[in-house]
């Protein structure tokens, strides 16, 4: 018998095919219970103001936490919480962001409601009578996420409405964000937390 043969034999006979593997491979990393101690079972928060992480897309994620290592581009309460989180985890951000983008997302509850209907309208054609983009066009259909764009569908309502405040006032640095966040109502951000937001 050679060595392949054996090496097949032994991956059988303890268990270890390829379903076995596959879950092995999905495994969290081993300091995922930090991330978890705040942002909750697999990145599903409970705490209104801190994000859902969970079905976030993996290249956001990342990108995110390398920018939650610059003072100057953060407000002071996502830089106070997560600064020194950002540095400690550097070397294994990209086995987080794998990790959190893989699990299931929280749906949107939309709120019924003329708001959530213009909230629908802002997300899928944007505002063109104040030069607003579609968020859709960075975010993806339904702003579900969609590479370096965040997942915004069911994330907290609160941290939503915390985030598009920061945004309008550049309370958080983001030169893609300003212009759209700037020309929003606060009829508009209103009707954008109903449509996409959840409990």
């Amino acid at each position: 018998m050679n060595f392949s043969a054996v090496a097949l034999l032994m991956i059988v006979s303890t268990g270890f095919g390829p379903p076995a593997l596959a879950e092995m491979s999905k495994s969290p990393p081993p300091q995922v219970k930090s991330c978890e101690s705040c942002h909750g079972k697999e990145g599903n928060s409970t705490d209104l103001y801190t994000p859902r992480l969970n079905g976030q897309p993996s290249t956001y994620l990342l990108n995110r936490l390398r920018e939650l290592t610059d003072f100057k581009k953060e407000t002071p309460h996502a830089t106070t919480a997560m600064f020194s989180q950002a540095h400690r985890n550097a070397n294994s951000a990209s086995q987080f962001a794998d990790y959190f983008s893989r699990q299931k997302a929280t749906p949107a509850q939309r709120q019924p409601g003329a708001s959530s209907d213009e909230g629908a309208r802002l997300v899928a054609e944007g505002d063109p009578s104040n030069d607003v983009k579609a968020c859709a066009s960075c975010h993806g259909p339904g702003a579900v996420g969609l590479g370096a764009a965040p997942r915004l569908a069911g994330q907290h309502k609160s941290y939503l409405e915390t985030q598009l405040w920061d945004l309008f006032l550049k309370l958080r640095q983001n030169s893609t964000m300003h212009p759209v966040a700037g020309r929003l109502s606060a009829d508009q951000i209103r009707a954008l937390i109903n449509y996409l937001g959840a409990d």
